[in-house]
């Protein structure tokens, strides 16, 4: 089956995407919501805390939205029972296996996907089935037009699957004489393991007098691949939410991801987020679950401005220095 055919530009989904993809300033964020989910009192609570004038929302309103939203999603295990079962997937083309191989050498590669059998695939969009229920438009947009409408395949992989650097502006801000905060806009932005770099890898340093050894905190980001994990005949989209939705907006059907294989309960907990393996019961036996494409359906999403969320790191050093005899050895 060759990617051309299955990457085809689907002019319903570019025409309803259209609306979706509006900017928000920078003290909000546009989102579109899913509505009628397991979860009626993380609903309300979602509005009352994150939504922009949530507090003055009426709740019996918000209950009357959901319970319409959990009707229809009810109303799908009959039209559309085994949907989520019956999404497509395939090998990728001949000209791409450079790329895919590459791709398995690269190291954050394998500390991402060393621990559970998996396969880099062509995966239907529309029918991977979603446990983030809300995607943010603006980011969504930016992509789609730093993507373009009509991708090379080779540029499809590139931007699924990345091995460079995450581009997410990052500031710092000294607070104290040792304390310093980090922040980031991305949700992803974190601290990584500390390590020890010595002399040879300390060249870019200053100082008054030879340096010995450095403790690195280093922070950063996790890994950026387009994933997915499949059991039950079902695949959960795990991480890249934001570049399904603006592929699937921009008409694109499948993309390349690497998707995990797990076969037990317990495996869940080396891949899925806790979202997933804590609700497995309803994400792989549900008869209908939540799925990507229903973010374009005005029956289950509602667009929503919330106030924008940063991810702050903040460091704080304490360094002791004393001069006394010798440690005894026992």
């Amino acid at each position: 089956m060759k990617l051309e055919k299955k990457t085809g530009r689907t002019k319903v989904y570019r025409e309803k995407a259209a609306d979706l993809l509006n900017p928000a300033s920078l003290e909000t964020e546009s989102l579109l919501k899913l509505m009628g989910l397991p979860g009626l009192s993380d609903y309300l609570h979602f509005h009352t805390s994150r939504v922009v004038g949530g507090e003055e929302m009426a709740r019996s309103a918000l209950v009357d939205e959901w319970r319409t939203a959990n009707d229809h999603y009810h109303d799908l295990e009959a039209s559309e029972l085994g949907e989520a079962e019956s999404i497509e997937s395939f090998d990728l083309l001949k000209s791409l296996k450079a790329q895919a191989i590459a791709l398995e050498e690269n190291r954050f590669f394998q500390e991402s996907f060393g621990e559970l059998p998996h396969a880099i695939k062509m995966v239907e969009l529309r029918k991977l089935m979603v446990s983030q229920h809300s995607v943010g438009t603006l980011f969504a947009g930016s992509i789609a037009d730093r993507l373009g409408k009509a991708p090379t395949d080779k540029d499809l992989f590139a931007f699924c699957l990345p091995t460079g650097k995450s581009s997410a502006p990052l500031t710092m801000q000294r607070l104290s004489e040792s304390r310093y905060v980090f922040t980031s806009r991305s949700t992803d932005f974190r601290d990584h393991p500390l390590t020890v770099a010595h002399a040879g890898d300390l060249g870019f340093i200053d100082s008054f007098g030879p340096v010995a050894n450095a403790l690195v905190i280093p922070l950063g980001y996790g890994s950026n691949f387009l994933s997915g994990i499949e059991s039950e005949k079902r695949i959960v989209l795990q991480n890249g939410y934001h570049r399904a939705f603006a592929l699937m907006s921009l008409g694109i059907t499948h993309a390349p991801m690497v998707i995990q294989h797990v076969s037990r309960t317990d495996e869940l907990d080396l891949a899925a987020s806790s979202e997933v393996s804590d609700n497995a019961i309803f994400y792989f036996r549900a008869k209908r679950p939540p799925l990507l494409k229903d973010f374009l359906n005005a029956k289950l999403a509602k667009r929503i401005d919330i106030h924008a969320l940063e991810t702050r790191v903040e460091i704080e050093v304490k360094v002791r220095n004393s001069t006394g005899p010798v440690a005894k050895t026992l």
